[in-house]
């Protein structure tokens, strides 16, 4: 706001000394305002500016609203097309915390070291995981996640090939999400 009025102002003495120095048309204060005012919102005034320097100072403010309103009109369409993004669960705590939340282990899985981890663990949370857990396969689970409220326990290597490999687009975009946490199984050999 206040770079309109200053560029108003300097436009109306830019204005006022051309009226000075040659006579030509002098403009008031308030016409150079609200002409400052149409400029910036896209709606300039039929009548332009006289003078040379008038002109110049005229494309040097266009040229400024432009990527002013630019810059403003594609922040506004980008906040307003982006829906609302809910936090995905990172832990054990935060998927029995979610009401009406399910998941699941991948069938391989379930004779292995992940399975005896859920298995044999004295954690209440993971014994609840473990309770509610359903077992399926990468293919029938990954179109439940994509649906929302599932999350499918998967080796990070592997769902990561599965994920790159058949839900990735050209441009390395993909509905999934992998988490930071992890459960890290330590496998031992006596």
């Amino acid at each position: 706001m206040v770079s309109v009025v200053v560029w108003g102002v300097v436009v109306w003495l830019f204005q006022q000394a051309w009226h000075w120095l040659t006579g030509g048309q002098s403009v008031k204060l308030s016409t150079a305002l609200l002409f400052s005012w149409g400029t910036i919102l896209n709606q300039p005034p039929i009548n332009q500016s006289i003078s040379d320097s008038g002109k110049v100072l005229v494309g040097m403010w266009l040229v400024f609203c432009l990527v002013i309103t630019t810059g403003y009109s594609s922040s506004l369409i980008a906040h307003l097309t982006i829906q609302g993004k809910t936090t995905p669960p990172e832990t054990f705590e935060d998927l029995v915390a979610r009401k009406n939340w399910r998941w699941g282990l991948e069938s391989w899985l379930i004779k292995g070291s992940p399975g005896q981890y859920f298995a044999l663990h004295t954690d209440p949370v993971v014994r609840q995981i473990y309770k509610k857990m359903e077992i399926v396969t990468a293919e029938e689970a990954m179109p439940l996640v994509k649906q929302g409220s599932y999350t499918l326990f998967s080796p990070k290597f592997h769902i990561t090939v599965v994920i790159d490999s058949f839900y990735t687009d050209k441009y390395g975009q993909t509905p999934y999400y992998i988490t930071n946490e992890g459960i890290h199984v330590l496998a031992e050999f006596g």
